[in-house]
């Protein structure tokens, strides 16, 4: 079951309305899924499952390590570089440019993704971050447009940006994949953030903050993430 909650809708263009949040979902190992294969019948034993699928592993590994692009029914991968080059005869510094590796589903995936079953449960106690708003202060577009190198508003809780893992941070998200990480923070509070969009080109984005923010002073070991749930478009 795909479990998951009604919540208020806070942002202005949707008042009196509900989102749906998904709730905590049951996760599975690699020991976990070897055991479903051998439950569900195997002629190999569970040693000569473990080989093969971590050889299958090593040998995708191997692909990715030579620039190759795999296409499966259950997934894709493939890359992209970010960063700019001063002219047409750079070479790539990873000084300056950085290599991304984006998973993709696949048809296999995606068909299965459709057969979950929702289920509604009441929602849990709320510690986690919320994303109620996100404003463009260029056009004053509320969760639909944003601009390129614009100031954005994010509304919520939990929202505060720190920790000292690497990820920490606001990201702009583009549909192949591509992150697009926040560099200017001009506000950073629990309860809002004001950011400075990277430079984005046309297209449709998700936006995604990852943080170890906490109420305690300690703060959390472990990263904390949250996806919008309403994509956001740069005209």
């Amino acid at each position: 079951m795909l479990e998951y909650a009604l919540i208020q809708a806070l942002f202005s263009t949707a008042q009196g309305k509900f989102t749906a949040k998904i709730q905590s979902s049951v996760s599975y190992s690699f020991e976990d899924i070897i055991d479903r294969m051998v439950e569900n019948g195997s002629t190999l034993s569970r040693e000569e499952l473990v080989a093969a699928v971590r050889g299958y592993h090593q040998v995708i590994a191997g692909i990715i390590k030579k620039g190759g692009v795999i296409h499966t029914e259950a997934f894709q991968l493939r890359f992209s570089i970010t960063g700019t080059f001063d002219d047409a005869s750079e070479a790539f510094d990873p000084k300056k440019q950085a290599i991304h590796l984006h998973i993709i589903p696949g048809p296999l995936f995606q068909e299965a993704a459709q057969e979950a079953v929702p289920q509604k449960v009441s929602p849990h106690t709320q510690t986690g971050i919320v994303i109620t708003e996100v404003k463009d202060s260029t056009t004053g577009s509320i969760n639909a447009n944003i601009t390129s190198e614009g100031v954005v508003e994010i509304v919520g809780s939990y929202l505060k940006i720190e920790g000292n893992n690497p990820q920490v941070g606001v990201y702009f998200i583009a549909q192949d994949g591509t992150e697009h990480k926040v560099a200017t923070l001009a506000q950073n509070k629990p309860s809002s953030l004001l950011v400075v969009a990277p430079t984005l080109t046309s297209g449709t984005y998700t936006l995604e903050i990852k943080t170890q923010y906490n109420s305690t002073p300690r703060g959390l070991v472990t990263l904390r993430s949250e996806v919008f749930n309403l994509p956001l478009t740069v005209v």
